[in-house]
């Protein structure tokens, strides 16, 4: 019975362990760096930024380019790799005049041919520079509030959905177990 609870206890540590994905506050206006790294000890083959909720990329590299076609039409022309050489792995990406829209989650997945896809996520969130004074919009702190809230609210969904089935898990080993023993039980009386 120990194992079960051992194993029980292990994964409801490790889910709550985790860390939230890099959190970045920028203001409305401002240029905001995506930081990712990829492997510096191999061409990268495939640079994909994107966002969950969009069908289209952020940015999209592939073949020694970028293309800028794949974009969605809210990312042309305003995203461009820091470092165009990716010398040392680095495929962090500038995101120029972030707008309230740019505020979520983003991912970054790196391949080459040699080793496994990296995968990294960041979480922006964007201040507007202006309050609203007309009474008839949400103000400064709502909005920047907005972003931030999603996240951690959709993490600690998370957490307790790990939580639920880890429980679940355990009473499932918690009763196989008691059967087994019975049934072992029962053999050794006869």
């Amino acid at each position: 019975m120990s194992l079960a609870w051992i194993v029980c206890f292990s994964m409801i540590w490790t889910s709550l362990s985790n860390d939230p994905q890099e959190v970045i506050t920028v203001k409305q206006g401002e240029d905001v760096t995506l930081q990712c790294w990829g492997f510096a000890d191999a061409p990268i083959e495939l640079l994909e930024w994107s966002r969950p909720e969009l069908t289209d990329y952020v940015f999209y590299y592939r073949e020694q380019r970028s293309y800028e076609k794949y974009q969605h039409p809210s990312y042309k022309g305003r995203v461009k790799l820091r470092d165009p050489e990716m010398k040392n792995g680095d495929v962090s990406v500038i995101l120029k005049e972030v707008t309230f829209n740019d505020t979520g989650r983003y991912e970054c997945l790196v391949a080459t041919r040699r080793t496994r896809d990296k995968r990294s996520s960041i979480i922006v969130r964007v201040e507007q520079t202006t309050n609203d004074t007309s009474g008839g919009g949400k103000t400064e702190r709502e909005n920047r509030d907005v972003g931030g809230n999603m996240e951690r609210e959709k993490w600690r969904v998370g957490q307790i959905a790990a939580i639920v089935i880890t429980v679940i898990v355990a009473t499932a080993l918690f009763f196989l177990f008691g059967v087994v023993v019975a049934k072992v039980g029962q053999q050794v009386h006869y």
